[in-house]
């Protein structure tokens, strides 16, 4: 255990005073006697553990260094699984094509679904199923997610 429950009172000398000057004593670690001379004595509780050990913080150091190579690979780990469910899992996005820097004119959907069907007919059972043009349409995304947030 962390604590020290192994104590004993000791007399306060005045070169203990200016080698670790008391702060705030608190009243039931501190108690000050008069002797039979008509002295005051003052009694502190010291801790007779033998506090650190080279030996314990090599080992709580190489703890902590395990730790955190356990945790490097555990994100390595985590990062090649989470590619291998991705490719597992199917999406639009993967099917997706996305056009940057068409033509101006180029709006027509049914006119990139025959442009893709001539120019890529040999590919193995690959069809257009779908073709939408968005063309700038940020404004528009933005308008239509404040009106779902009313």
């Amino acid at each position: 255990s962390a604590a020290c429950n192994v104590h004993q009172w000791v007399p306060l000398t005045r070169s203990s005073l200016t080698a670790s000057p008391l702060k705030k004593p608190e009243q039931d670690r501190v108690q000050t006697v008069t002797n039979a001379d008509g002295q005051d004595m003052t009694f502190v509780i010291k801790n007779m553990c033998d506090g650190a050990k080279m030996r314990v913080g090599m080992v709580n150091f190489g703890t902590v260094l395990l730790m955190i190579l356990g945790m490097v690979l555990i994100a390595r780990y985590l990062k090649k699984k989470q590619e291998e469910f991705d490719l597992d899992e199917q999406t639009a996005q993967d099917y997706s094509i996305s056009i940057t820097n068409p033509p101006k004119d180029a709006k027509d959907p049914e006119e990139w679904r025959n442009f893709f069907k001539n120019n890529f007919p040999d590919c193995d059972g690959m069809h257009v199923t779908s073709c939408t043009v968005a063309v700038d349409n940020d404004r528009l995304l933005d308008c239509l997610t404040r009106r779902r947030e009313l």
